[in-house]
């Protein structure tokens, strides 16, 4: 059994995750999903593509998923970016490019 799309926070323990998608890994079929929620306070967009980065749980997740906050509307579309960013960084390094699913939250955050 198992579920189709397991969501694996990228901040918590490095060892610790490793065990769980380890075990994750010989005992079910699931996608993993690195995600990370950046709730409530904005970040820079260094900040931003490097949890992209560590969203991809080192190569070992099949999608990223970023939730942040911003302060006004002109960065609405910061976290798209951020994503797009990090999986041009894969690129060039030869590492895998998993997809990113972006979101802002409040009202800013819809255009």
């Amino acid at each position: 059994s198992g579920v189709e799309v397991l969501d694996v926070e990228s901040a918590w323990d490095e060892q610790r995750t490793v065990e769980f998608m380890d075990t994750v890994e010989d005992r079910y079929n699931s996608q993993i999903l690195g995600s990370h929620h950046v709730v409530p306070h904005e970040v820079s967009m260094e900040e931003a593509v490097g949890i992209f980065t560590q969203c991809q749980l080192k190569s070992r997740s099949h999608g990223a998923k970023v939730v942040l906050s911003i302060e006004d509307s002109s960065k609405d579309s910061m976290c798209h970016d951020a994503g797009v960013i990090s999986s041009s960084v894969a690129r060039s390094k030869h590492e895998p490019i998993v997809p990113n699913v972006s979101l802002i939250l409040g009202e800013k955050g819809q255009y």
